[in-house]
C-alpha cells in the first residue's frame, strides 16, 4: 500500500502557547490528535464556526419552539431538552404513581 502524502501546517502562537508547547515530547502528534479531538466535537449546527447563517438561524428558531437549554445536574453543562421528552417522563411517573 501506498504511503499516505503529508502536508506540512503552520499556525501562529502567542509566546505562552509556545513555551507550553516546547515541554511537549512529541508536539506533531499532540497537535494532531488535538485538532482531530477538536474536529469530533464541533457543533452539528455551525459547525464549529460559532456563527449561525440567517437561514442556519431560521431552523433553530422552529427548532427551539420545542426545545429548551437545560442545565445537567451532574456535570452542570447545558444541554438540549425536548420538551416532548419530558411530557414521556411526566406520563411515567404519572403511570408509576397510579400503579403503587
Amino acid at each position: 500500500m501506498a504511503e499516505q502524502k503529508q502536508e506540512i501546517i503552520t499556525f501562529k502562537a502567542d509566546l505562552e502557547l509556545a513555551e507550553i508547547l516546547k515541554n511537549i515530547p512529541n508536539r506533531s502528534q499532540f497537535i494532531r490528535s488535538a485538532i482531530l479531538k477538536s474536529l469530533e466535537n464541533l457543533c452539528p449546527l455551525c459547525e464549529g464556526t460559532g456563527i449561525l447563517s440567517p437561514c442556519q438561524k431560521e431552523h433553530w428558531e422552529t427548532f427551539a419552539k420545542h426545545h429548551n437549554l437545560s442545565r445537567c445536574n451532574d456535570c452542570e453543562l447545558v444541554y438540549l431538552k425536548c420538551e416532548h421528552d419530558s411530557v414521556k417522563a411526566g406520563k411515567k411517573m404519572a403511570k408509576k404513581e397510579k400503579a403503587s
